[in-house]
């Protein structure tokens, strides 16, 4: 997303440690270079005999399951969560403790999810979380690209990239947004102040 100097600031302070990792999944993962594959992928046909049996799995699970947007359908605190694969309109329950007890229904994730040995689906890697507030736009976004009703089929590929400039505006309009006043039920302002109690020796 263009952003200006003091945008970008204020964003890198707040997002720099998940915004940072999650591009850098975008442009290893997810970004078509020359045509339709991307850098893990040219990896791993170039080097993958080369490579432990473990990283070229790991490899392997990156190129077969590319990033989308999901919407939490339902959470199942310390558990999972019931997720609603909105690109290619595809559902999966996924195994995952810590998320699952700071994600509420409603919610949208742009994230990967891979399946672990067992079979059992599981997010992997950086996520990006559009909460309440910045969930209101995707509807809209989902309308315009991809509920088109045209009947083409659509590369999950092609929206990570617009997906993870959404999720930055959505991130940097929720840093500029006013504090919102605080007032008691006579309309008078509430003002934040520290409370020093004595001790009685």
């Amino acid at each position: 997303a263009d952003l200006t100097p003091k945008q970008a600031d204020r964003f890198a302070k707040v997002h720099e440690q998940q915004g940072l990792a999650a591009q850098a999944t975008y442009l290893t993962c997810d970004c078509p270079i020359r045509g339709a594959t991307t850098l893990a992928e040219q990896f791993l046909r170039r080097e993958g005999a080369a490579l432990p049996p473990r990283l070229r799995g790991y490899l392997a699970q990156l190129a077969a399951h590319p990033s989308s947007l999901y919407e939490v359908v339902d959470v199942f605190p310390g558990k999972g969560l019931a997720l609603h694969d909105r690109v290619r309109d595809l559902k999966v329950k996924i195994r995952e403790r810590l998320a699952s007890t700071q994600i509420q229904p409603g919610w949208f994730l742009l994230t990967r999810v891979t399946v672990q040995p067992d079979g059992t689906p599981v997010i992997e890697g950086a996520g990006l979380p559009f909460d309440g507030p910045m969930s209101k736009g995707i509807a809209a976004w989902l309308a315009q690209h991809v509920g088109r009703g045209d009947g083409q089929a659509i590369e999950p590929r092609q929206l990570i990239g617009p997906l993870f400039q959404l999720w930055q505006r959505c991130a940097v309009e929720r840093l500029e947004a006013p504090t919102p006043r605080l007032q008691n039920q006579h309309g008078e302002d509430l003002v934040w102040c520290k409370r020093w109690e004595a001790i009685g020796g």
